[in-house]
C-alpha cells in the first residue's frame, strides 16, 4: 500500500462574506484564559460539595490571579442533545454525540502488562462495568502493538463489557531477560566450580549478566516512548471536553531510571533517567486537563519496595555464611530499572490525579475517579503574561479549615514560533493514522456525495475558528495565521491519500469571530470510506481532526 501527500494549493486567503455560503456555527472564545479543575475533600477524604469562589485564591507563578469563572461540577449535568443536520459533522465535545462534561477514559496497557496480570486486569475493568452508576460516560482504549478504540464514550454499561469481551488482549509484553534468575543461576554454576577455577569464570558469566541489562534497555525505551507518545495522543482527543478529563491507565508500568552494569559502574555501566520524558508528558496532559489515574496493574506483588522483594534479595544474594553475592549490584540495578512507580507518580503528580498501587483491586483507579468527581470544581483566570512556551505553576489555596484540595500542578504557554512550521511527513502520518480524533482546534465540515459511474465526488465546506488561530504581525498592516489543511482519503485497508492547502489566513477586526470556511470538491480515491479533515496551526503547533464516515453524506445529483 502506497500512500501519497500531494500539494494542492498555496495561497493567501481572504476570506470575504462571499465565502459564508451557510450560517457559521458559534464557536467558543477566549485563547487567554485558563482552564482547570480542583477536587476538594475533608479530612477522611470524602468530597467537599459546597465550596464558595470567596474561600479559594489563585496563584499563578506566585502572583495572584481573579477567578473569571467557578462551576461545581459534581452535581448532575444537563445535557442537551444537539440534532446536526444532514452531511453536517464536528469534532467539538459539546456539539457530538457522548459526554458534555466529566468523561473518564480508560486505558488497558498490554504492551507493558505481563499476560497473567492482564487477565487479571481485564476481569476486574468487566466486574466495574457491571457496577457502572448510571449516566457515567466511559469510553475503552486498548494499547497493544499500537493504540485502539474499544469504545467510545457511552453510558451504556453492556456495550462497554462487550467491547471487552471482544477485545484482542493476548499481545504478550516484549519479555525481557530475567536479570535476578541469570544472576542466580550463574552463581549457583561458580560456586559449583572447584575454588582454584571460579575466579576465571565470573568475567564471562559477569558479561553475559549486563548484556542481558543492556538488551532489557533498549527494549523498555522503545516501549517507554510508545506508551507516552500513546497518552499524549489521548491527551489529544480528550483536550476539548469541558471538565474534568480521567485517564485510568491500567499497566504493568514503564521505567523512569535504567541502569546497567554494577549499579551503573563497569565497562557496561550506566545509568539513563526518563525523568524529563515523565514530566514532558505530564505537563502536555495538564495542560489539556486530562488526569492521570495510573493503576498498577502486577498487584500486592509487584513493588520493589516490599517486604517481598527483600526477603527474596536477602535470600538470593547471600552465599553460605551470610557472604555476599558476586552479582548482586547488576541484581539492585534490575530491581530499581523495572520499578514503574516512580514514572506513574510522576505523571500522575503534575496532572492532579492518582498512582495507585499496593492492590489487588484492579478498579480502584476508576472508583477513585467516580469519587473525585463528586468534589470537582472548574476554575478559570485570565493570564496577562504573554505565552513564553515555559511551564507556569499553579497554586490554589482554600480558606476553610480541614478542605484539601488537588490540582494540576500547572500548565504550558504554548508560544507560537517566529515563522511558520510546516509539519514532516512523520508529523502527518502520525494525525492521518490516530484511532482518535484530536480536538485542540474545533473543526465543523458539511459535505454531499455524487456519483458518475463509478466515480464518487465529494463536495465539501470546512470551517474552523479565528479564535483558536495565532495571528502574527506581516509586513503590511495584516495579521496572519498560517495554517496547513489537509484532506485525507482514508480506506479500512489503512491506504490513503491526502490533498494538502497551505492557507495564510488574515484576521478579521471588523469581524474577529467570523469562522474561516474553505470549499473544495474532487474525486474520492478508490475504496475510500472516510475523509479526515486535518487543520494545523504552523505558528503554535495545536492541531484538530474530524472523521466523516462517506455512508453518512447525502447524496446528491451530479453536475
Amino acid at each position: 500500500m502506497t500512500s501519497q501527500i500531494r500539494l494542492l494549493l498555496a495561497v493567501s486567503l481572504l476570506l470575504s462574506g462571499a465565502n459564508a455560503q451557510e450560517e457559521p456555527l458559534v464557536f467558543r472564545g477566549g485563547t487567554t484564559l485558563v482552564e482547570f479543575t480542583v477536587i476538594a475533600l475533608d479530612g477522611e477524604g470524602d468530597p467537599v460539595t459546597d465550596l464558595s469562589p470567596q474561600e479559594l485564591s489563585v496563584r499563578e507563578k506566585g502572583r495572584p490571579r481573579e477567578l473569571a469563572f467557578f462551576r461545581f461540577e459534581g452535581g448532575e449535568q444537563e445535557e442537551t442533545p444537539v440534532q446536526l443536520p444532514a452531511g453536517s459533522f464536528t469534532n467539538r465535545p459539546e456539539l457530538s454525540p457522548g459526554p458534555p462534561r466529566n468523561v473518564t477514559a480508560i486505558l488497558l496497557d498490554s504492551l507493558n502488562t505481563q499476560p497473567e496480570d492482564q487477565i487479571y486486569a481485564r476481569a476486574q475493568v468487566m466486574r466495574f462495568m457491571r457496577e457502572l452508576a448510571p449516566d457515567t460516560r466511559v469510553a475503552l482504549y486498548l494499547l497493544g502493538r499500537d493504540l485502539q478504540v474499544l469504545h467510545d464514550f457511552t453510558d451504556d454499561p453492556a456495550s462497554l463489557r462487550d467491547s471487552i469481551a471482544k477485545a484482542d488482549t493476548r499481545l504478550q509484553m516484549q519479555m525481557h531477560d530475567d536479570v535476578e534468575t541469570m544472576a542466580i543461576d550463574a552463581q549457583a554454576f561458580i560456586d559449583s566450580l572447584p575454588a582454584d577455577i571460579q575466579a576465571s569464570v565470573i568475567p564471562s558469566q559477569t558479561a553475559l549478566i549486563e548484556l542481558a541489562q543492556m538488551a532489557n534497555q533498549q527494549s523498555s525505551e522503545r516501549r517507554t516512548r510508545q506508551t507516552l507518545a500513546s497518552l499524549e495522543t489521548l491527551g489529544d482527543h480528550l483536550a476539548g471536553i469541558p471538565g474534568r478529563k480521567s485517564l485510568v491507565w491500567i499497566s504493568g508500568g514503564i521505567q523512569m531510571l535504567s541502569i546497567t552494569g554494577q549499579m551503573g559502574n563497569g565497562p557496561r555501566g550506566g545509568i539513563k533517567s526518563y525523568e524529563d520524558w515523565m514530566r514532558a508528558t505530564g505537563q502536555k496532559l495538564a495542560t489539556q486537563g486530562v488526569a492521570l489515574y495510573a493503576v498498577d496493574a502486577r498487584g500486592n506483588h509487584g513493588s520493589s519496595t516490599s517486604g517481598g522483594y527483600e526477603a527474596k534479595r536477602v535470600r538470593t544474594m547471600t552465599r553460605d555464611r551470610g557472604r555476599p553475592g558476586i552479582f548482586e549490584e547488576q541484581m539492585q540495578a534490575s530491581a530499581i530499572s523495572n520499578d514503574p512507580l516512580p514514572a506513574m507518580e510522576k505523571i500522575a503528580g503534575i496532572t492532579g490525579g492518582r498512582a495507585i498501587f499496593h492492590t489487588n483491586d484492579m478498579t480502584r483507579g476508576i472508583t477513585a475517579v467516580a469519587s473525585d468527581v463528586k468534589g470537582t470544581y472548574s476554575l478559570g483566570f485570565y493570564t496577562v503574561d504573554d505565552p513564553d512556551g515555559k511551564w507556569r505553576p499553579i497554586d490554589v489555596k482554600v480558606s476553610r479549615d480541614g478542605v484539601k484540595l488537588r490540582y494540576s500542578q500547572g500548565y504550558l504557554a504554548a508560544a507560537p514560533t517566529k515563522t511558520a512550521r510546516p509539519w514532516t511527513d512523520q508529523d502527518w502520518n502520525t494525525a492521518i493514522t490516530s484511532p482518535v480524533s484530536a480536538t485542540t482546534l474545533a473543526i465543523d465540515a458539511r459535505g454531499a456525495l455524487a456519483s458518475r459511474g463509478d466515480v464518487q465526488e465529494v463536495s465539501l465546506t470546512v470551517q474552523f475558528a479565528p479564535q483558536s488561530l495565532h495571528f502574527q504581525a506581516a509586513k503590511t498592516d495584516l495579521r496572519l495565521a498560517f495554517v496547513e489543511l489537509a484532506l485525507v482519503d482514508k480506506a479500512a485497508n489503512g491506504a490513503f491519500s491526502v490533498k494538502l492547502q497551505q492557507l495564510q489566513l488574515p484576521y478579521n477586526r471588523e469581524h474577529p469571530d467570523k469562522p474561516f470556511q474553505v470549499h473544495h470538491s474532487w474525486t474520492l480515491a478508490p475504496g475510500t470510506d472516510t475523509v479526515r479533515v486535518i487543520v494545523h496551526d504552523q505558528l503554535t503547533g495545536q492541531f484538530g481532526t474530524l472523521d466523516l464516515p462517506m455512508a453518512q453524506l447525502p447524496r446528491q445529483a451530479a453536475q
